[in-house]
């Protein structure tokens, strides 16, 4: 409960504070229709068809929609709407030197949890299944999420908590709570996390104590690295992370959405038909000047059956004049999308013989992840820069 009040008292004075409240235009936003297709030397099908907006309402407003066609794990037979995502979210950031704050509410319904911005051992977390579009059990996060993150230097807090609004979940908890340790090495990558730690299994949206560990190396934008987890309410589990950087294989990948699959056996594609934008340019009018940058990176994560069911735009820095008025235009540059991420979570920790490699396998989960750079340029005329 004096968590809960703190977070009520804490949101009026972030509304009114001096904080960088991310302004991209008053209802500028991008939109994206894609369809999805599954196909193994037995089958092929047609299946989620998804359209994704993102509009920027105001300063540190935006909205997120991923709405699907079919309500169906798999076929395009009966069209029923459904929604993966739909979410109003206030955030916004402050920073000092070392020291950095960042908060996030969402209000609706949301796949997706890592906030201000993903570090190492959040790349593991798991996602929402499709238990919703298979059994009818719920899987989302419905309701009021709150995030915060203070840190430090190397070390911080952070808190996810919910208030679940029209769920088998009637209450308010935390997702995550922990002190985290995020050291800055060159090539070395160490995290830690103790405190609340997200429970893995269906449904997703409860936590327990414990902690957990990432350790491994970084060299020209690709990574690898091991995880160490465990949480009271289901043990210990391990992990492996690697990260690719962006190549002409992973351009492809991510351009088209592949992702191999085991349940059902096949590759998942999930291809853009159509997408645009609105209220942004896509070159600087002639005679103006570039003042401000901002920087973000759009991310998806997948189930394991290939089904991507949310997307997120994380703000990753910005510089220069961002503020926005009659006399500034904003031009969006999209860098391709590309395969960040795969990351394999097991049960299984014993690692004496060959069989244990074996049974670490068949007892793994864990989700691809896409990413994509996206810079927004803020111009003036000569005669209007500040």
């Amino acid at each position: 409960m004096k968590r809960v009040l703190y977070l009520f008292l804490l949101f009026p004075l972030l509304i009114y504070s001096q904080w960088s409240n991310t302004n991209l235009g008053p209802f500028n936003g991008h939109w994206d229709l894609s369809i999805g297709t599954h196909f193994w030397s037995d089958h092929i099908v047609f299946r989620n068809v998804q359209i994704q907006n993102t509009t920027y309402i105001a300063p540190g407003y935006r909205a997120n929609a991923l709405l699907r066609t079919n309500r169906s794990f798999e076929g395009l037979d009966q069209f029923e709407p459904y929604v993966d995502e739909l979410y109003l979210e206030k955030f916004g950031f402050w920073k000092k030197g070392p020291t950095q704050f960042s908060f996030s509410v969402k209000a609706g319904q949301t796949r997706y949890l890592r906030f201000p911005a993903p570090d190492i051992i959040s790349m593991y977390d798991q996602v929402p299944g499709i238990e919703d579009l298979r059994l009818g059990q719920f899987t989302a996060y419905k309701g009021v999420i709150f995030a915060n993150e203070f840190m430090y230097k190397k070390i911080g807090l952070h808190y996810t908590g919910i208030l679940w609004v029209d769920t088998p979940y009637q209450n308010i908890n935390a997702i995550q709570e922990y002190i985290f340790y995020r050291p800055d090495f060159k090539r070395l990558d160490i995290e830690a996390r103790v405190g609340r730690l997200a429970n893995r299994v269906h449904p997703l949206g409860l936590s327990s104590f414990g902690y957990s560990m990432h350790i491994g190396w970084q060299m020209k934008g690709y990574r690898a690295g091991l995880l160490y987890e465990y949480v009271e309410d289901e043990g210990i589990r391990t992990g492996i992370l690697v990260e690719f950087a962006p190549s002409v294989i992973t351009n492809f990948l991510g351009k088209y959405r592949v992702d191999y699959t085991r349940a059902p056996m096949g590759v998942g594609l999930q291809p853009t038909l159509l997408k645009g934008v609105y209220g942004f340019k896509k070159k600087a009018p002639v005679g103006s000047v570039k003042v401000g940058e901002l920087i973000a990176e759009r991310t998806i994560t997948y189930w394991q059956n290939g089904q991507g069911r949310n997307f997120y735009e994380h703000i990753l820095s910005e510089s220069g004049n961002t503020t926005v008025d009659k006399n500034t235009v904003i031009v969006l540059e999209e860098k391709p999308r590309y395969l960040r991420i795969e990351s394999l979570v097991s049960l299984h920790n014993s690692f004496q013989n060959a069989g244990d490699f074996e049974a670490w396998e068949a007892k793994r989960q864990g989700p691809a992840q896409m990413a994509q750079t996206i810079i927004y340029a803020y111009y003036r005329n000569d005669s209007n820069i500040q």
